[in-house]
């Protein structure tokens, strides 16, 4: 009766390590296809979806110059397409920066209603 059981144990444990491998396989199969699959060229709505930041957080780290264009980004006809792979870059080497390369950030000033007095 042991050599029964031994056996059904056996043939029960074949069959898992045959399962498990085939799950493997197709794991990997559906993870290399959804990286083909992945679309390398985004939108700026696209990328807000993949990274942790709003649609005009990003418009305004294009404003900022933060994201180059021709590196980070392309326009055509007026619509901005990110290319994910340079993104993916750039988050990876993001660092915070040094008082010394803080961005310039452009001020707006409102005009004054007061007339001023003309020289002439």
């Amino acid at each position: 009766m042991d050599s029964l059981v031994l056996e059904r144990l056996e043939s029960a444990l074949g069959e898992l390590a045959r399962t498990v491998t085939e799950l493997k396989a197709r794991a990997q199969d559906k993870s290399s296809r959804e990286g083909k699959t992945a679309r390398e060229y985004l939108s700026v709505k696209q990328l807000a979806l993949l990274i942790p930041y709003q649609e005009q957080t990003i418009r305004n780290l294009i404003c900022t110059g933060e994201f180059k264009e021709g590196v980070h980004y392309y326009k055509r006809r007026r619509m901005v397409i990110f290319k994910w792979s340079a993104v993916e870059l750039w988050l990876s080497e993001r660092n915070e920066p040094d008082e010394g390369e803080a961005p310039f950030y452009p001020v707006y000033h409102a005009r004054t209603r007061k007339t001023r007095e003309s020289v002439l």
